[in-house]
């Protein structure tokens, strides 16, 4: 092939990748079209979090069942229940969430901000105020975060 034909497939190419559309008077870039890499990159995210479900899954019905057998089996005036009761109901409510938000962090987030209530209604002060500043807070640092 001759350098001119080259170069006019080049040209045919970045046209394709870099289209402009007229609209309201302005011209926006469309988006290129992703690399070859970046759909394999992609791939093998999807393919690592499938694989760590089941173990999450398992991980999740676990600590629900200490959590059931706690409320149902262990006194809560024995000392030292109602922290081993908080930190069951924490890591069934943030493996629980984690795996339904598809995210670790907004699972982590969300739980904070239920088992800070719970503490809250366990200190007799938890009421609609606390709950409503609580969502509120979690709400902006999730938006703060989302935003990075």
């Amino acid at each position: 092939m001759n350098p001119i034909k080259l170069d006019k497939k080049e040209e045919k190419k970045r046209i394709k990748k870099r289209r402009t559309v007229r609209k309201n008077g302005f011209l926006n870039k469309i988006i290129k079209k992703k690399k070859v890499g970046e759909n394999k990159r992609n791939r093998d995210k999807e393919i690592k979090k499938r694989k760590n479900f089941l173990p999450s899954l398992i991980l999740t019905i676990v600590f629900w069942l200490i959590t059931f057998y706690i409320i149902y089996f262990i006194n809560p005036l024995e000392q030292g229940s109602v922290q081993i009761f908080f930190l069951s109901v924490f890591l069934s409510l943030l493996f629980t969430l984690s795996l339904l938000f598809g995210n670790s962090r907004r699972g982590f987030l969300f739980t904070v901000s239920i088992i800070l209530f719970l503490i809250l209604r366990y200190f007799g002060i938890g009421n609609l105020i606390n709950v409503l500043l609580i969502a509120g807070l979690t709400i902006t640092i999730e938006v703060y975060f989302s935003k990075k």
